[in-house]
């Protein structure tokens, strides 16, 4: 008497979500994961590296001083560039890089036109 009464209350659209369940369920696969629109993406850093000597640019900034001349440079987030008593590189933990006319190898790539340098990934008084 028990499947009869089940049977009267299944929908066949009750009966098809219970027949893909238990095929999901015989076949070992699982329903797909929903991955939230706020997934951070991975940013890509070009592979050059910009060897010189720290130097002050224009407008409180730092450059680095290459046989190229001066060369303007974006930062990675976090680092900050102080003007006094001396001019020196700090990274993102506050801690110095490079102070002026010291050596400083920085990692990430031109833009177009080679107007700036985009500073990511290395960059140390040290040499990689």
């Amino acid at each position: 008497m028990t499947g009869i009464a089940l049977r009267l209350r299944l929908t066949p659209v009750k009966a098809l979500l219970v027949l893909f369940v238990l095929t999901l369920a015989a076949t070992g696969c699982s329903l797909p994961s929903i991955v939230p629109a706020s997934t951070p993406s991975v940013q890509e850093c070009p592979a050059a590296l910009l060897e010189g000597t720290l130097a002050r640019g224009p407008e409180a900034t730092a450059v680095v001083s290459w046989e190229f001349g001066d060369q303007a440079v974006q930062w990675p987030n976090g680092f900050v560039v102080e003007q006094e008593p001396e001019l020196r590189l700090l990274d993102d933990r506050g801690e110095p890089v490079a102070s002026e006319g010291d050596p400083i190898y920085v990692g990430g790539g031109f833009t177009v036109g080679d107007k700036l340098f985009i500073a990511c990934g290395y960059v140390s008084s040290e040499p990689p």
